[in-house]
């Protein structure tokens, strides 16, 4: 590997062609410097240990003399040697051949050719000093791949070269990877060059510039973030006319599934959901949110009305609320408000759910996260009113910016000291176990290989990634530190931990009694369903609800109770037109002096015994049905002889068998 540091590298696949049924790959590595003889003398050595070095064969190849071995019976040889100062390894004496007229002068290197020079042109590639560069001739992959499936399974049909031109792959004439550095930040430059018309999936990057305002809402300490527009109703509308071209006969069946979605849903997904949104969409984090790796993640969309995407939120959550209650699950739609902002959240119950998705609205924008703490923090940041300092205002992204496309699409940001920081002891303990490993064969490695983690965070560059598009092509741009691998190891941890600590810190007395909180909201959810299919009249008894199928037995019952008990008590006779601050149903037994009380609006509530009791009384007395009071609820009697009965004795229990 040191040798290969020393010079400049190349790597290059030229062709790949079938010969008698076989494969032809022609690939080849060069490597120029000083070091170059070291390789090869290295290379001999190494496959004399994995065979013998009677299989090396001399070989010649335009009059050059290099090595030789063949690759078992796959009918291809690996050739190496040296010619002009450079290492030469390469697949096949075509591959070699090609190589050895570059450097003979006897043939042209890819440096020189014109779409070279544009792309790197496009992207201000710097070649004065170490730099790393992909190139790739798209449509030559995509003529040879043609032309090998062809031969392989006979003549391709129409709809190939239709499906290439529909999805916008035959207007891409090149693709040029670049990273190299500038001012001592590191720098990554790619181009897509087109020619040709934008459809299908190049139209994703078909969009408006971003505005100062987009980028505004994200703050100034975010850990990452990714700005850009997206047209939603437009990228459907290219989907249907793309599909129409390669498959009309599937557009009506497409068309009669959206009718039916529409018809189940209340809504229409395409017609009214996806207009009602606008461009410009947000995804980002930052400490204030409260979260947990990626817990804290709020997604940021333009709506043009927002009543549309509230309708649509909350038939969503009445889709979903049969199939939850089929796992003893009940959702429950909530609002709370902080400072001038509303927000909405789903309450899941019955089990000890580590979120509750909530979302609001600010201006012209929809904030939505896990938690209705972090769409709060978030909300702040948005609203123009209560902004705070934002990325634009960070030094590391003014300082990228200058050097980047001022008119742009797309935008990605990286804390990387932040996940330097974060990852440190994970890459070090997995490279300190690396080096012991390799320390019982003999391999000498310093361990101080990876610097202090102060080093490793005063080098770092926070990463600031921009997509723009214009007549040439799609051009990506970044300077600073980052990888979006980190999103993925960051999201695996986030969800697994997110799961794990609710586990951990929750006791089971408490988490029992959030269980039988979540029962009481299933049943005031079922009575709801039930009310608006009967002109707004609760059912007469439990066994209503279950013959419904908006409830199950299991709802019935409280996890503090023995199997085959009812755990609450239904006051029935009501409406939804009734007294909000009636009790409809109410838990038997008291735990640590206070229970959980279902009212008429759905919402639950955990109350000590004292409001409790008149909480029931009142309710009967509203009623006109005083006589109908529970005994449990009347005054206590004067004899010492007759204590006063509560419900957490519990004694009248009924078991679910006797009805």
């Amino acid at each position: 590997v040191e040798p290969l540091q020393t010079g400049s590298v190349g790597l290059g696949l030229f062709d790949v062609t079938l010969a008698e049924g076989r494969l032809d790959i022609q690939a080849a590595l060069v490597v120029g410097g000083p070091d170059a003889p070291r390789i090869a003398d290295t290379l001999r050595a190494f496959v004399a240990t994995l065979d013998d070095s009677d299989v090396i064969e001399q070989h010649t190849v335009k009059d050059v003399t290099l090595e030789c071995v063949p690759l078992g019976d796959t009918g291809l040889h690996v050739v190496w040697g040296l010619h002009e100062q450079h290492f030469i390894l390469a697949l096949g004496d075509v591959a070699a051949g090609k190589v050895i007229d570059c450097l003979n002068g006897d043939a042209p290197n890819l440096a020189g050719e014109p779409e070279v020079q544009f792309d790197r042109a496009k992207v201000q590639a710097r070649l004065d000093d170490s730099f790393f560069c992909l190139y790739a001739d798209v449509q030559r992959f995509i003529t040879r791949g043609k032309e090998l499936a062809a031969e392989l399974t006979g003549p391709l049909p129409p709809s190939v070269d239709l499906a290439l031109e529909q999805l916008g792959l035959t207007s891409i004439r090149s693709k040029y990877l670049h990273f190299d550095s500038l001012d001592g930040r590191s720098r990554m430059a790619a181009f897509a060059h087109v020619d040709g018309p934008v459809r299908g999936l190049l139209t994703l990057w078909d969009q408006q510039p971003l505005t100062d305002a987009d980028i505004a809402i994200v703050p100034r300490n975010a850990y990452w973030a990714r700005v850009g527009n997206w047209d939603l109703a437009g990228t459907w509308q290219e989907t249907l006319r793309v599909l129409g071209e390669l498959a009309p006969d599937l557009v009506p069946t497409v068309n009669e599934a959206l009718a039916s979605a529409s018809e189940i849903a209340g809504f229409s997904i395409t017609d009214e959901l996806l207009p009602a949104f606008g461009d410009t969409w947000a995804a980002f984090d930052a400490p204030d949110h409260g979260g947990i790796l990626l817990t804290g993640t709020v997604l940021v969309g333009e709506v043009k009305d927002a009543k549309v995407v509230q309708g649509a939120l909350g038939r969503l959550v009445q889709l979903l609320t049969p199939l939850a209650m089929q796992a003893d699950v009940t959702l429950a739609v909530k609002q709370t408000t902080h400072g001038e902002h509303t927000i909405h959240y789903v309450l899941i119950g019955g089990v000890p759910a580590p979120v509750a998705p909530a979302w609001g609205f600010v201006d012209d924008r929809w904030v939505f996260g896990l938690y209705p703490q972090t769409v709060a923090t978030a909300m702040t940041q948005v609203d123009p009113a209560t902004r705070g300092a934002s990325l634009l205002d960070h030094p590391d992204y003014k300082a990228a910016r200058a050097y980047l496309p001022a008119d742009i699409q797309g935008l990605g940001y990286f804390d990387s000291r932040y996940f330097t920081r974060m990852f440190y002891p994970f890459i070090n303990a997995l490279q300190t176990a690396g080096v012991s490993m390799l320390g019982k064969q003999g391999m000498q490695i310093d361990l101080a290989l990876m610097p202090p983690l102060p080093e490793q965070v005063a080098e770092a560059t926070n990463f600031v990634g921009t997509v723009s598009r214009d007549d040439d092509g799609i051009y990506l741009a970044a300077i600073g530190d980052g990888t979006p691998l980190l999103v993925t190891v960051v999201g695996t941890t986030a969800v697994a931990t997110s799961i794990l600590l609710p586990s951990l810190a929750r006791a089971r007395n408490v988490t029992k009694a959030a269980v039988s909180s979540s029962n009481l909201r299933g049943i005031g959810q079922a009575c709801h369903i039930y009310a608006a299919e009967h002109d707004g009249m609760f059912p007469d008894s439990f066994e209503q609800l279950i013959e419904t199928g908006w409830m199950t037995q299991k709802h019935l019952q409280s996890p503090f109770d023995p199997e085959g008990t009812v755990s609450y008590v239904y006051i029935d006779g009501q409406t939804t037109g009734a007294d909000l601050r009636n009790v409809l149903a109410y838990e038997r037994q008291l735990h640590d002096g206070s229970t959980s009380v279902l009212f008429v609006d759905g919402h639950v509530e955990t109350v000590d015994t004292e409001r409790f009791h008149a909480l029931v009384r009142d309710t009967y007395r509203r009623l006109g049905r005083e006589s109908e009071l529970p005994p449990d609820f009347r005054a206590a009697p004067t004899t010492p002889d007759a204590p006063q009965r509560t419900p957490s004795q519990g004694d009248d229990r009924t078991p679910i068998a006797d009805g």
